[in-house]
């Protein structure tokens, strides 16, 4: 987890890793396969910044690979990124992720997993893709909706009710 050694980016992860240490936080995962096959995971953190009294958000790293990208592989990964570079994942406080089955489906899932060996993390779906989906189907009732209204409000269709 993190950038090369050898670019300006290192002492920046290291600053982070040093307050991920000390501090609790939220885990952002998202994972997605390049033209190549290869599959990606995307870690990112949200924590109080104390350098500007907020809440910041991080990227701390990028897990190339070529398996499977099931939960379990996906939960592995996930650990061991956080304890190569020493976190105590014991400071992770919230999870978060799109709304995919890998993630969080009902069995065998990264989120039944981590509420497993974490008691009391609370975790949540990204919002915007589940409000997405939701605007698609309503968008589908309410044209339904306006059809049936124009219908009976028609001259024509008045005259036969």
């Amino acid at each position: 987890m993190g950038p090369s050694k050898t670019i300006k980016g290192w002492k920046d992860f290291q600053k982070i890793v040093n307050i991920l240490k000390k501090q609790k936080f939220s885990v952002l995962i998202d994972e997605s396969a390049d033209i190549s096959s290869v599959k990606n995971i995307c870690i990112c953190v949200r924590c109080f910044g104390e350098v500007y009294c907020q809440i910041t958000s991080n990227f701390v790293g990028l897990i190339q690979s070529n398996e499977d990208m099931t939960a379990a592989t996906i939960y592995d990964k996930l650990i061991n990124s956080f304890q190569t570079v020493n976190i105590p994942f014991d400071n992770v406080v919230g999870f978060g992720s799109d709304g995919c089955n890998t993630m969080f489906g009902e069995h065998n899932t990264v989120v039944s997993r981590l509420i497993l060996n974490f008691p009391g993390i609370i975790v949540q779906k990204c919002i915007s893709l589940q409000l997405y989906f939701e605007h698609r189907y309503l968008e589908h009732r309410l044209q339904s909706s306006e059809c049936i209204y124009k219908s009976l409000h028609d001259p024509e269709t008045k005259l036969f009710f």
